[in-house]
């Protein structure tokens, strides 16, 4: 913040100048003769403006002029203009313009006004992380006092994030029960972000978003709604509306006594049921999975039977396939065979034809003495 000093002490400066001027106008002059200071008139122009009296006398019998009001001298525009340059010095120093102020500017949609948002941002993350880190030097401070102050049996009150109270017993003998602070050492983690309030405020947001597209989700979440309103008798409200969802949706601990044991035994009751449901899904579960089982057996030994059979079949046709080869053969020798006995009786044909042709021809007679 330091370096926004100068720009705010400019600022009161010139607005201090302003005031004063203005104090100064707000008093009228008036321009009296002489003669009225001695009439003992002139006190009534003097306090018109502070008594509210409508009627100030005037003696013109004495001859003097007729009184005559001043107007307030005009306001100094330099002062003005020095003024609004000293908030607009603040604004650059900080960062902090329109947008992020909540006043409307030139920006028309939602994209432009979180572009603008997102830069004042930006220049806050100083603010943010010296706030931080003095956060984390007054837990560390706080740790370091803790064996000091809480070193004997009593009982303390935790706050939660939701402002609920809890009361707490340290240091006693019940072991974790009531844990002992002053023994061991401690740490602490912080996170910076919107409060508690805040994030209701946000929640029932969204929810009623939620509730205007989906109205059945009011159904389920009306007590969580009312428990964020800020309101007076929300809690008793939220008790009310949760005591009427099924058991299963409400913690016992929300309700009145005179609602919890009902809840808690129609809880118990749920549960009971719930595991008897589960139970009977579970036999159905392995009477299907063991009737799968069944059936997956015979339907690998139909299977191999039927594998078996065409195996066999195959051989079949194996064995047709080679005595049909065989068969074709036979044929083909037999084909050979029968021209061999026709080649055979061709060969006698003509071996009887020479013996014929042989046997016809006469000899010759002997040539004596030649």
């Amino acid at each position: 913040m330091r370096n926004a000093k100068d720009p705010q002490r400019l600022h009161n400066f010139w607005r201090s100048i302003l005031a004063e001027e203005l104090s100064k106008s707000v008093s009228t002059k008036w321009l009296l003769d002489r003669s009225a200071a001695r009439d003992g008139i002139a006190d009534q122009f003097r306090n018109a403006h502070r008594t509210g009296d409508n009627v100030v006398f005037w003696d013109s019998q004495g001859g003097g002029a007729k009184p005559e009001m001043f107007a307030p001298p005009p306001l100094n525009q330099a002062v003005l203009t020095e003024a609004g340059m000293s908030v607009q010095d603040i604004k650059d120093v900080t960062n902090k313009h329109e947008a992020s102020l909540g006043v409307q500017s030139n920006e028309v949609s939602g994209r432009a006004i979180s572009a603008r948002q997102r830069v004042s941002e930006l220049g806050d993350a100083i603010y943010t992380e010296n706030m931080n880190a003095a956060l984390a030097e007054a837990g560390r401070v706080i740790n370091e006092l803790i064996p000091v102050v809480y070193d004997t049996n009593r009982t303390v009150k935790v706050v939660g994030d939701d402002d609920a109270e809890v009361l707490q017993e340290i240091n006693g003998d019940a072991g974790d029960a009531t844990p002992d602070v002053t023994a061991g050492k401690y740490d602490i983690s912080y996170t910076t972000g919107p409060s508690y309030a805040t994030k209701r405020q946000e929640a029932v947001d969204v929810l009623m978003t939620l509730m205007n597209t989906m109205p059945q989700i009011g159904n389920v979440t009306a007590d969580i709604i009312v428990e964020n309103l800020d309101i007076p008798g929300a809690e008793r409200i939220a008790e009310r509306l949760a005591s009427l969802l099924p058991p299963n949706m409400v913690d016992p601990e929300r309700l009145p006594p005179s609602r919890r044991k009902k809840v808690m035994e129609q809880q118990q009751q749920a549960a009971q049921q719930q595991q008897q449901q589960q139970a009977m899904q579970q036999a159905q579960f392995e009477a299907a999975m063991a009737e799968v089982q069944a059936k997956t057996a015979e339907f690998k030994a139909r299977a191999a039977k039927q594998l078996a059979d065409a195996e066999r079949t195959m051989a079949e046709v194996g064995v047709a396939r080679d005595k049909l080869s065989i068969d074709a053969a036979a044929v083909e020798v037999k084909a050979y065979q029968a021209g061999l006995d026709e080649a055979r009786l061709n060969l006698d044909a003509m071996s009887a034809g020479l013996d014929a042709a042989t046997k016809t021809r006469k000899p010759e007679p002997p040539n004596e003495g030649k």
